[in-house]
């Protein structure tokens, strides 16, 4: 899991490409938030997986039918699974999802985590109940660097992934195909959004059915109004597969 050194071309143009403003973005998002009868009262605990403290979101809300949708969150470089928790705790109680955090060893992902992140999904299909349909993995910056790397294989638990802010990377050819989630605030002069632009041909040609977006306003950060988005995004294919299983009258 490498960074490249290659030249880095103009992001390409694309009809699932979307550049939007942050304020028009957010007012996007809030048309898709799946909102609870009424707020219940939401739980942040601290459990532990191995060695490390992971954090976990969870609603206090009866699991809607088939189980909680869980998203497994990776923090960026420096950080902690608590240090992420501001970015999706506002969110997770409306969408009736889990939201579990784990912690890098040293706070920096490496390939040695991966079986850390793959415990954190086993523990909490283990404790709570999760739809295994909708099992999804974000990241932010390194951690979403490494959403590319622990999401996307052959034996992967998650179904679709979200690396954001992340860099280039290198992604296996796989027999599955993954929905990807990529986005990256357009003021971002930490890690350009180059980067995030050069690797959707990429994907798109392994098979991956990828949504770019391009946030302005945005700079190297998770802005929490974002969230709502990113998780639509994640679920596309658990939706479709919905509303084609109602009855038509």
């Amino acid at each position: 899991m490498t960074e490249s050194a290659a030249s880095e071309p103009s992001a390409p143009t694309s009809r699932r490409t979307a550049i939007v403003r942050l304020g028009v973005f957010v007012a996007i998002c809030a048309s898709f938030v799946l909102v609870a009868p009424q707020r219940a009262r939401a739980l942040l605990k601290s459990v532990k997986i191995g060695h490390r403290t992971v954090w976990l979101l969870v609603p206090a809300a009866t699991p809607p039918r088939g189980g909680f949708p869980l998203v497994v969150a990776l923090h960026w470089a420096g950080a902690r699974g608590k240090s992420y928790v501001p970015a999706w705790e506002s969110w997770y109680r409306d969408a009736r999802a889990i939201v579990a955090l784990p912690t890098a060893l040293g706070t920096r992902w490496h390939s040695a985590d991966r079986h850390h992140v793959l415990e954190t999904v086993e523990y909490v299909r283990l404790h709570y109940r999760v739809d295994k349909r909708r099992i999804y993995l974000a990241g932010f910056s390194r951690g979403g660097s490494f959403t590319y790397a622990f999401g996307m294989d052959e034996a992967s638990p998650f179904v679709a992934v979200a690396p954001m802010a992340a860099g280039l990377v290198s992604v296996w050819q796989t027999k599955r195909h993954f929905d990807v989630c990529i986005v990256h605030g357009a003021d971002d002069r930490l890690v350009r959004p180059r980067r995030s632009a050069w690797m959707v041909p990429r994907l798109r040609r392994m098979g991956h059915h990828v949504e770019y977006f391009s946030v302005r306003g945005m700079g190297h950060r998770h802005d929490p109004r974002i969230t709502p988005h990113v998780f639509r995004c994640l679920d596309r294919r658990y939706q479709q597969w919905r509303r084609h299983q109602r009855p038509t009258s």
